[in-house]
């Protein structure tokens, strides 16, 4: 539990809804020094004043951030670095799911430049300050579709035979196998790095088949029988950002409060290696050693 006394700095991003509104007021209420990072600012406005209100903790704060753009990435990065001297705990929660293929402004398809390169540049820009925080934690929001991921580095912009799931799945792939060289290159700094599987979530990325064909409509009803509420699927992203039973664990797939064993497919250390190289070439990122 984040004690108010001394509040801890969390940077949460796509906290406007779903599991990660469900997070914010939970971190709110714990008193945590909060960063809402979002890409709508009415909104996250709105959701700040809000949870000021319902939990009387004036420390939540909003900055804008869209993942889908490199450059937006780094002016974050840079004012978050102005404002702040310590970064106890990272939250990469925001992500997409696209029916189409799409491209971000750099682009990258819409799905993996959002949910894993976006991310990736972000983590390696506020490394610095996660390292110089004692006790820091990355929880990176992932999904048990990594299971059914692919990843052909040659093609990791899907430019032939687009499919939505398939592009989701790779694209939590690509996070699994970077947290767990993130866990990997942080670990001498102490900072701890963990994927959280969510559960199978009711949230607004369910909504996007307006019009669905048969076997789309088949496959909502039959998962709607497995969903659970985004305050239930908040919980092991809290957990694992806030527990003292996890300091110190990395390198972790986690569901259900619980570490479990990671697929065979992610334990391929050369795809693990060759990934985090071409995401460092892709955006420029510059990792350097901490």
């Amino acid at each position: 539990m984040i004690q108010s006394t001394e509040p801890k700095t969390i940077l949460l991003t796509g906290a406007t809804s779903g599991i990660g509104r469900e997070m914010a007021r939970s971190l709110a209420q714990q008193g945590a020094n909060l960063v809402l990072a979002c890409r709508n600012p009415a909104k996250a406005e709105a959701l700040c004043a809000e949870l000021r209100n319902t939990t009387g903790n004036p420390r939540i704060s909003a900055m804008i951030l869209d993942l889908a753009c490199l450059d937006a990435v780094r002016r974050f990065c840079a004012e978050f670095r102005q404002r702040h001297a310590q970064l106890h705990v990272l939250i990469n929660n925001a992500g997409a799911f696209s029916l189409q293929r799409r491209e971000t402004c750099d682009g990258f398809e819409l799905t993996m430049g959002t949910n894993f390169f976006g991310p990736f540049l972000l983590t390696c820009e506020l490394a610095p300050l996660l390292a110089a925080t004692p006790g820091a934690r990355i929880v990176n929001v992932g999904s048990a579709a990594y299971r059914y991921g692919k990843l052909d580095l040659n093609d990791l912009q899907l430019t032939h035979d687009y499919d939505s799931f398939p592009a989701y799945a790779a694209s939590k792939l690509a996070v699994q196998f970077w947290t767990q060289e993130l866990a990997v290159r942080l670990a001498p700094a102490g900072v701890t790095a963990n994927v959280a599987h969510p559960g199978h979530v009711k949230t607004a990325i369910w909504d996007l088949w307006p019009q669905p064909t048969w076997y789309q409509r088949l496959f909502l009803n039959l998962h709607a029988i497995l969903m659970i509420s985004a305050e239930a699927g908040a919980q092991t992203p809290l957990y694992l950002a806030t527990s003292p039973a996890v300091a110190g664990v990395t390198g972790g797939y986690f569901a259900k409060q619980q570490q479990r064993p990671v697929a065979k497919l992610a334990h391929n250390l050369v795809l693990q290696r060759a990934l985090w190289a071409l995401a460092e070439r892709l955006t420029g990122a510059r990792w350097g050693g901490l």
